[in-house]
């Protein structure tokens, strides 16, 4: 610990080396245990040209977006381009032990998987229910 009003130091070049390179911890980890701020972790990086550690994104396992839940399945065939797909999907294919009919405009009667108790995050299999596209529209989006 130096610094009295910046000659420097606080932390030592080893010490950054070791949390951050080796005990992987984070700037703001890092800063809470040498009682330092991040900012000042942050400028020592770079004044020790330290690169940053290759961030490895390893995907969630759940996502929600738009009222519902997705899970990470990037082998599955309903998968985005991220491989996310539908949770109460998966569920209702693990329940029927097979994959869903695919729907399309050219194929009404592909299989939708409806919740009951319209609560999209609620994916028990008991409020789900298995139907065509084509009974799905009229039934719960007819006016």
């Amino acid at each position: 610990m130096v610094n009295q009003y910046s000659k420097k130091m606080l932390i030592s070049k080893e010490l950054l080396k070791n949390l951050y390179y080796e005990q992987k911890l984070t700037y703001k980890e890092i800063a809470k245990q040498t009682n330092l701020t991040v900012k000042i972790i942050y400028n020592r990086m770079k004044e020790y040209s330290f690169t940053p550690r290759k961030q490895s994104r390893r995907p969630q396992e759940k996502y929600y977006r738009n009222g519902y839940v997705y899970v990470f399945k990037p082998n599955h065939p309903r998968a985005d381009d991220r491989g996310r797909v539908f949770e109460h999907v998966i569920i209702m294919e693990e329940h029927l032990g097979r994959l869903l009919r695919y729907y399309s405009v050219r194929n009404p009667n592909g299989e939708i998987v409806h919740h009951i108790n319209k609560n999209k995050l609620d994916n028990r299999i008991e409020n789900l229910q298995l139907t065509t596209n084509k009974e799905h529209l009229l039934k719960y989006h007819s006016k």
